[in-house]
């Protein structure tokens, strides 16, 4: 059995305590880790703290009690031997672009599904169906004289844990979770008719409205050049 580095376990549970406190804390995790972080240009202090963030989310998260029973989804490569007998395994920039590509993808299916509001909760038409390799293991023990039985679903691929885990967070908040209409950004909206990840955005918005401004023109300083009028 591999062993945890010491400072290795410091770092993932500071990690825990910022990624996956609440489902709400997970997905807003996630809505940073999509919107702001460019991977290939982060300093290596902050690389190591994503690297960290993107295992302890994928590793930990979720897990489910259900009265005596338990369950957990987990991938059998987190135990994967490497140097140094590193454990968990930490993702390298190359995967990590992935998860950050994955989880766009994700949330732009999400976006353009067709949900209906069927008294409740809400259901969700075609949103998308993978066929995932797994392994089911169960474990039954006595603690205390009560009897409880431990469920895994082992998932092979770590990339398919990382899919799953958001799926079941982001299915909890749709339809809150919306595309922004002036940056793009995706954000967890305050109330059902919200539009703008922000102020500024809003106002972004507004001023381009008044003043008429053409699309080519967003993104550009100053204001366009006045036509001469040679007549």
């Amino acid at each position: 059995m591999l062993k945890m580095d010491s400072n290795l376990k410091r770092k993932i549970e500071q990690a825990k305590r910022r990624v996956i406190t609440t489902p709400r804390q997970a997905l807003i995790w996630i809505l940073r880790f999509i919107n702001e972080i460019a991977i290939d240009n982060l300093p290596e202090k902050d690389w190591e703290k994503i690297q960290v963030e993107i295992t302890v989310f994928s590793f930990y998260f979720p897990q489910f009690q259900r009265g005596a029973c338990f369950l957990s989804i987990n991938s059998r490569s987190f135990f994967e031997s490497i140097p140094n007998d590193q454990y968990p395994r930490l993702p390298s920039k190359k995967e990590a672009t992935k998860y950050q590509s994955d989880a766009q993808n994700i949330f732009y299916t999400f976006q353009n599904s067709k949900f209906t509001a069927q008294s409740s909760p809400l259901t969700f038409d075609n949103v998308f169906e993978e066929k995932i390799p797994m392994v089911f293991s169960a474990k039954f023990q006595v603690i205390q004289g009560k009897q409880s039985a431990i469920f895994t679903a082992w998932i092979k691929d770590r990339r398919y844990l990382f899919r799953i885990n958001l799926i079941l967070v982001l299915g909890q908040f749709m339809p809150n979770v919306k595309s922004c209409n002036a940056c793009k950004r995706f954000f967890l909206t305050r109330r059902s008719n919200q539009m703008f990840c922000s102020n500024r955005c809003a106002t972004r918005v507004m001023q381009r409205r008044k003043r008429n401004t053409p699309p080519s023109r967003y993104g550009k300083p100053g204001r366009p050049k006045a036509i001469k009028n040679n007549g």
